[in-house]
């Protein structure tokens, strides 16, 4: 159990969270700025999202994901409990923070 947590959340969704936040923004910079460029002033892509806020996001993942790993590690009902949770606020922080893109 302890190495499918490791497997799916430390390596899968990390790597698919943090390919998200360069693709989501380009995607709607695109789709939104694309036809405007050249013609107004636009906001550059980096501008959308701010790497700092998805650097403290993927920490706050990783972190609770390491903390839900020894908590399991050892069989620690509270740490388990404490850590999931924390998990679980920080992957809704981090949606948050992506989804924060389609509202520049």
């Amino acid at each position: 159990m302890i190495f499918g947590w490791a497997y799916l959340w430390g390596w899968v969704a990390l790597t698919i969270l943090g390919y998200l936040s360069k693709i989501i923004p380009f995607l709607w910079w695109t789709h939104k700025y694309g036809p405007r460029v050249g013609k107004e002033k636009i906001p550059a892509m980096a501008d959308l999202l701010e790497d700092r806020y998805v650097a403290y996001g993927l920490a706050l993942t990783a972190a609770s994901l390491v903390m839900l790993i020894i908590g399991l590690g050892m069989d620690d009902a509270v740490l388990i409990h404490w850590s999931g949770a924390a998990l679980s606020l920080s992957s809704l922080f981090y949606a948050c923070l992506i989804g924060w893109v389609f509202t520049r």
